[in-house]
This record gives C-alpha cells, structure tokens and sequence, in this order.
C-alpha cells in the first residue's frame, strides 16, 4: 500500500479550511452541525500526535506497523486526520481548519514512515476500526491495481454490509480509466475522485486523478471534492494542513479529496443522516448536477445541499440498483480462494 499524494517544489498553496468553506462545510458548523458524536478512523501514516490542530480530538492511536508507534514521521497521516477534525489554529497561511472540527479521531497507522505497507495491515486496521466503534473509515491510500476479490476489498464489502460502516477510499492518482486499484475499487466503499480550485478553473478534474471504471466494471469515483492539481512540475494547485512533528504541510492527490468527504460525511451524522451508505449515494444522486460517470462520480461534494434533500426525506433508489451487480456476484465471490494479503503492497495516493 502507498500514500496517494504528492508535494511539488513550485506551487500555488491554499489553505484546507478555503476547501472546507466552498464545499458547504462552514454553514453547516453555523447550523450547529461540527461532526460532535461521530467517530472517525483514519488509516493511514499514523498522526503527529501532539499537533495543535489535531491533539484535540485524537481518542484512540495506535499502529499496525510492526516496529513503529503511531506517531507520524512522513506527514500524510497528519495531513489527512487534520483535514477531516482539525481544530481552528493560526498558521503562516492564516487561521485553517477541518471539515468537522467537533468529530473524534481514532488513528490506525497501517502504512509505514516510508509511506507504503502491506494489505495485511490495512486489512487489520479496517477490522480493528469497527472494533472501535468508527461510524466512518477514511483511507487515503491504494493499490496500483485491484477488484471486489482482492482481500482489502472484500474484507471492506463484508465489514460495510455487515456493520454499515461508511469507507471512504481515495480513487488513486494514476490519471487512466480502468486505473482505480483496491480499496476505492470495492462496490461497497465511497469512491473519492479529486477536482481542483483554482489551476485551470474550479471544478476541473484533477489531471492525475484514477477514472473508472473499475476492472468489475462498476462506476467509481462515487463523488469528488478538491484535491489540489498538477499541470506541470512549475504550475500546481496544493492544499495546506497539517505535516509530521507539529508542521504544516501542501500536497495534492486524492489523498487529499478523501478526507474531506470523510469530514463532510461526519457532520451528515452528526445532523442525524443515518449512517447509511446506499442513503449517503442517493444523496449524492440528488445534489451532485449530473449522472454518474467515471470521472468524477455524481459530481462535486456539496454538504449543504446533502444536509437539505437528507431533511426533504430519501428513499435509496439509484444506488440500490447500482448495486444489484454486485449482490448478485457476491456468492461467486465467495467460492474463489482469497490471495494472502502480505504479499500485496498499497502505497499513500
């Protein structure tokens, strides 16, 4: 496994709470909806634990990584719990902040300081967050390849059917259709394609962003929301959060988008959305302005909008279909020997 991001010597930086204000994110908080009472895991590069940003609300650290401790030596894992419940703290870029401020943190470190590990570890740390009580899982991270019988995948389809957990998977930076490897490609995760903010335009599709559709061929991603972008080494959109050992750090990738659907999907919770994966597709059927492609799923996240077709009231339709396939298929599934994990790598995205 390997982190889906990447830093660029020559960029335009923006800070995360920008993202968090254009998704919708800040008139939810002045609706009193900040994330309080939900749970989220975030599996990653572990966290820098004494972090002003994130210390706050981190209750549970711990590390699947055989030799190291939770605590973050690469940055990513910071950058990614920090953008989905970071506390409001003053930075050279201005005051910034997480999506949902008031959600709690459980950190899993299942990918080493060097920023890969093995599925085996992630496997291990999606199990050990439903043992936690997380409502939702975010996991910025990803094989080069992969499909609903890779063991991340289907450990992923059994842990959300199961105990409907929400997983919220970073579609993978490797640009092509047919790219979106395991676990984003598994028919029970949330899907998260990246879109940039400014470079060339707001909305455009993030130039290294995975496309769909996955080797089942399902439509992934599910939605999209800011990731930074890169056009060129010299001409590039970052954003800007926390880093490893109390920093701060800009990076771009679907990385980066991940989080903040984690962050907007907690204060869906914490407004009384049930926890609900076919309700949160339908909503994103509803809001996102276009009919799913493999592109950037539904469309572009906006939190508000889900907030309100939720209070208008949602019965599944779209995404109960879409998962007809996959239902079907599952005692197929089944019959086939699951490869061992341990042998597989996934990497940051």
């Amino acid at each position: 496994m390997y982190p889906l991001a990447a830093a660029y010597p020559e960029s335009v930086t923006i800070p995360i709470s920008r993202a968090v204000e254009m998704i919708g994110a800040l008139k939810m908080h002045q609706l009193g909806f900040r994330g309080k009472g939900v749970k989220v895991a975030v599996l990653d590069t572990g966290v820098s634990q004494d972090h002003v940003m994130i210390k706050p609300n981190i209750i549970h650290a711990e590390s699947m990584v055989e030799g190291e401790t939770p605590e973050d030596a690469h940055g990513h894992g910071s950058w990614t719990a920090s953008a989905v419940a970071g506390v409001p703290v003053n930075t050279p870029q201005g005051q910034i902040f997480g999506v949902a401020p008031e959600a709690k943190l459980i950190i899993l470190k299942v990918l080493s300081d060097k920023g890969s590990g093995t599925m085996q570890t992630v496997v291990a740390g999606m199990e050990r967050a439903v043992e936690l009580g997380a409502d939702i899982v975010s996991m910025s991270l990803g094989s080069l390849f992969g499909t609903n019988l890779s063991p991340d995948s289907r450990t992923l389809n059994e842990l959300a059917s199961r105990n409907g957990v929400l997983f919220v998977t970073a579609n993978g930076n490797s640009f092509a259709p047919l790219s979106v490897g395991s676990p984003a490609c598994a028919a029970l995760s949330i899907g998260v394609g990246a879109v940039a903010m400014r470079i060339p335009s707001n909305g455009a599709p993030s130039t290294y962003s995975s496309k769909g559709p996955t080797l089942d061929g399902l439509a992934k991603p599910n939605i999209s929301t800011y990731g930074g972008n890169v056009l060129s080494p010299g001409l590039s959109e970052l954003l800007y959060a926390a880093g490893a050992r109390g920093s701060y750090s800009a990076m771009a990738g679907t990385s980066m988008s991940t989080p903040i659907v984690s962050g907007a999907l907690a204060l869906l919770l914490s407004s009384g959305v049930p926890r609900n994966r076919a309700v949160m597709e339908e909503l994103f059927a509803r809001t996102g302005g276009q009919p799913l492609n493999t592109v950037t799923g539904w469309g572009l996240l906006d939190v508000i909008k889900l907030h309100e077709a939720a209070a208008a009231g949602v019965m599944p339709l779209l995404s109960v279909l879409g998962n007809v396939p996959y239902a079907l298929a599952q005692p197929l599934y089944q019959l086939i020997p699951r490869p061992k994990p341990e042998t597989i790598r996934l990497q940051v995205m």
